[in-house]
């Protein structure tokens, strides 16, 4: 199988990240796709959202399209550490042998993939596929496998500050998505 990996915080997951996982699936001849909730990312802050949290959250988002589904492997590891992307790799090669992995970026990450935890061995181990984002074209890198995809307007940070502002999000986020955020009180201001 052809399996790409998708990673991020997904502090919520919304519409632009489902409609860039499926220009990835398209372009890279993907199996799956799989959204990897990452426990920390070492170059964000950490999230206020428990992990768990944002895995029930992607769980909901990728229900109904069989192409994705959420991967909890960086949540399953409790070492304490950022989580690193060759890290996951490698497990995941170990257990899947036959398999090719995609590593799916924007090109805010591929700027900064140099700058990864053991990038060259990283970028050994997987096909690098990357969209550009806003702000962000993506760079002369030879490995690079360019992803055609809208440039998309959209960001978490935005999602959780109309929700903080008491603003409707339900044309950002998937419906069951928004009754989660609903349910778990995600993102209101601190009274």
């Amino acid at each position: 199988m052809r399996i790409g990996l998708y990673g991020g915080t997904f502090d919520p997951p919304h519409r632009a990240h489902l409609t860039l996982a499926g220009c990835a699936v398209a372009a890279a001849r993907l199996d799956e796709l799989w959204f990897v909730v990452a426990r920390q990312n070492p170059f964000k802050p950490a999230t206020a959202t428990d992990a768990a949290i944002r895995l029930q959250l992607v769980q909901a988002a990728v229900a109904d399209d069989p192409r994705f589904r959420a991967c909890d492997i960086e949540l399953r590891a409790d070492d304490g550490r950022p989580s690193y992307t060759i890290d996951t790799v490698r497990a995941l090669r170990r257990d899947r042998p036959d398999d090719t992995f995609c590593l799916i970026i924007g090109g805010d990450s591929a700027h900064s993939l140099p700058l990864w935890h053991e990038s060259d061995a990283l970028r050994s181990l997987v096909e690098i596929w990357a969209f550009a984002r806003p702000g962000f074209p993506l760079p002369p890198l030879a490995d690079l496998h360019p992803i055609p995809a809208p440039l998309i307007e959209l960001s978490a940070t935005e999602i959780r500050g109309r929700v903080a502002a008491g603003r409707p999000v339900r044309d950002l986020v998937p419906p069951a998505v928004a009754t989660l955020i609903r349910r778990f009180g995600l993102y209101r201001q601190a009274d």
